[in-house]
């Protein structure tokens, strides 16, 4: 069914809004048009078929209703008093101005009268016809909003499921299962799906609780078979598993009429003669606007698979130092180990080049203390393919004082000998009389007493050992 404004309805409603004259359609016409395609789109330049018309329908003032400022429906009740007649054309008209404004080709439908005479039981009729326009509500003077029986739900309810299903569809694909919803199990001979839910083809097929199945035969192919199931007013999604041969195709379908439901059908299992489940539901994940497809869990494990991770971690952390509190330093998938151990050691350049990033540059390359470039017995050379690693071993850190004033002259990664603040010590000497003879001196001081000397080979505060690493 397709239905559209006629041009000369667009150049009347465009005429009429410009001299604030309101639009009266009053008529609802019925034709029976041979050859008509219900399928193609309405010919807007259409004028009334004068020669098929079956009948014409004077709209009482309550049958015309606004649905929305932009649309208005008008209404038709034939009563079982009306006919006998077939249509497949209805048309709004106005009288008024002699102008089709609207013409709707639809499939053919009988219209029957009550025949006392004959038996016929006559059939009742309503037709409805909505109008579409910018201001409508405001020209054609309806002020009355449209009653329930006036708008068909049909087929805006069966948009808004498709909607879904197209949205549905965008982001999982043509299947998707993203937990254990419909994954086979086989437990000592006793088969079963899994409860969760999945996506075939936008619909959303839950299965609440463990469903036992009985396959009728081994090996075999098990299949879902999802639509969208008419069930008295309403449609629901349904889901059966179907089992069929090894290799078997099982198609996407659509049932007979008169409801015509279209049937999604994937496979989700392979079942050997053993019994051996073999899971094959396709599982995907959300992706963005930009990147909406059916990219599955198997296509991602694949892509991170071929990404050099390894690499990629050395990149972003080579040349960081951290503390290591483990003897063992372990390898990764590149050969080489995580990380050196801070002793002074001369490296190659060429193994780990990510440590040229502590390279103080040329300038700083004859005094610094470490990380300067060498030769490989570790004598200094700018442009030599090794480099000296700081020796952290037995050291403690402190933070450089750059320009604070605490610590003043140092390099960043100099090391520093221990050492204690410069103090002096006071002696308080009693007076005493006596006299010097041949540098002696003799007079009472009171008593003094040696002792040993005690404490440790350096000075220290608490700590934990720690060895120092940097990444490679």
């Amino acid at each position: 069914m397709s239905s559209s404004i006629t041009y000369a309805g667009e150049a009347l409603i465009a005429r009429l809004q410009a001299e604030g004259t309101p639009l009266v359609i009053d008529k609802i016409i019925f034709a029976d048009v041979q050859g008509l395609d219900p399928t193609q789109a309405v010919d807007r330049s259409q004028p009334l078929p004068q020669a098929d018309v079956v009948f014409s329908y004077d709209i009482p003032p309550e049958f015309k209703a606004f649905v929305s400022p932009n649309m208005v429906v008008y209404s038709a009740l034939l009563g079982s008093d009306v006919g006998d007649f077939d249509f497949n054309w209805q048309g709004l008209y106005c009288s008024e101005h002699d102008t089709l404004v609207a013409a709707a080709w639809l499939p053919t439908l009988s219209k029957r009268r009550t025949d006392q005479a004959t038996g016929q039981a006559g059939n009742n009729l309503s037709r409805n016809f909505m109008l579409q326009f910018s201001g409508a509500a405001d020209l054609t003077g309806i002020t009355v909003e449209a009653a329930t029986w006036q708008i068909d739900f049909t087929v805006r309810l069966k948009g808004i499921d498709e909607r879904e299903r197209l949205s549905n569809r965008d982001i999982y694909g043509r299947a998707a299962f993203p937990d254990d919803g419909w994954l086979l199990v086989n437990d000592a001979g006793n088969y079963s799906f899994q409860a969760g839910h999945g996506y075939v083809e936008g619909i959303r097929a839950a299965l609440p609780a463990l469903l036992p199945v009985v396959p009728p035969q081994l090996p075999c192919d098990v299949w879902l078979d999802v639509c969208m199931e008419p069930q008295g007013s309403d449609v629901v999604a349904t889901a059966t598993p179907v089992f069929v041969a090894p290799g078997a195709d099982v198609p996407d379908y659509t049932e007979d009429a008169p409801f015509n439901t279209p049937h999604s059908c994937v496979q989700v299992a392979s079942v050997a003669e053993d019994g051996t489940v073999t899971d094959l539901r396709p599982k995907t994940i959300a992706l963005s606007a930009e990147q909406v497809g059916a990219v599955t869990q198997e296509q991602l494990a694949a892509a991170l698979a071929a990404m050099d991770t390894t690499k990629s971690m050395r990149d972003m952390l080579g040349g960081s130092i951290v503390e290591w509190e483990a003897e063992a330093i372990p390898t990764l998938s590149d050969g080489l180990p995580l990380g050196l151990e801070l002793n002074g050691d001369v490296v190659d350049l060429n193994m780990f080049p990510r440590l040229l990033r502590k390279w103080p540059g040329q300038e700083a390359n004859s005094t610094c203390p470490a990380w300067y470039r060498c030769t490989s017995g570790g004598t200094r050379d700018p442009a030599g393919g090794y480099i000296r690693l700081q020796d952290r071993r037995g050291q403690f850190p402190r933070g450089w004082d750059h320009g604070r004033g605490v610590d003043s002259g140092r390099v960043l990664g100099s090391a520093q000998a221990d050492d204690l603040k410069s103090h002096t010590h006071s002696v308080r000497v009693p007076a005493a009389g006596g006299s010097a003879a041949g540098g002696n001196v003799s007079g009472s001081y009171g008593i003094f007493v040696d002792s040993s000397a005690t404490g440790g080979s350096e000075t220290r505060p608490r700590n934990c050992a720690t060895m120092y690493l940097i990444y490679v």
